[in-house]
């Protein structure tokens, strides 16, 4: 019997650090996502921070339109709105289809999943910041 208590503490002992290892593993797999998971709101963040100035440029431009008689200078002030119009849309279609719960993903879904989501919403600032960036340009060209 002591012989079989002595075998149990022995398998005991080599398992222990496979067991430790399958934990910190673990672990470092939330750690992981958690990571991804930050990023890809710290960008959402940043988008939502340009809420007003797309609004508030598009409302511009779309006033400026109205005023202009050149033709060729409207056409190109509509599509600036609309650039900063497609923008916003792209965000809150990318808000409405966002799922933060992905608990009960594996550790490879999950991470494919918030590699594509930041994938994803990475286009979007920068498609984002260009519109806003264009806007104000022609904005600042065009004062009345």
């Amino acid at each position: 019997m002591q012989h079989l208590d002595y075998m149990k503490k022995i398998i005991y002992l080599l398992l222990f650090p496979l067991i430790l290892t399958a934990c910190d593993s673990e672990a470092d797999n939330k750690a992981q996502e958690r990571k991804l998971f930050d990023e890809v709101i710290s960008i959402h963040n940043e988008v939502m921070n340009y809420e007003g100035m797309i609004l508030e440029n598009k409302a511009k431009l779309d006033t400026l339109a109205k005023m202009l008689k050149d033709k060729s200078l409207q056409d190109s002030v509509l599509t600036l709105s609309e650039n900063l119009q497609q923008a916003d849309a792209a965000m809150s279609e990318w808000m409405h289809q966002f799922e933060p719960d992905y608990s009960q993903k594996t550790h490879k879904e999950a991470i494919k999943y918030l590699a594509d989501q930041k994938a994803s919403i990475t286009q979007i600032d920068s498609v984002t910041k260009k519109a806003i960036k264009a806007s104000w340009q022609f904005l600042s060209n065009h004062k009345q």
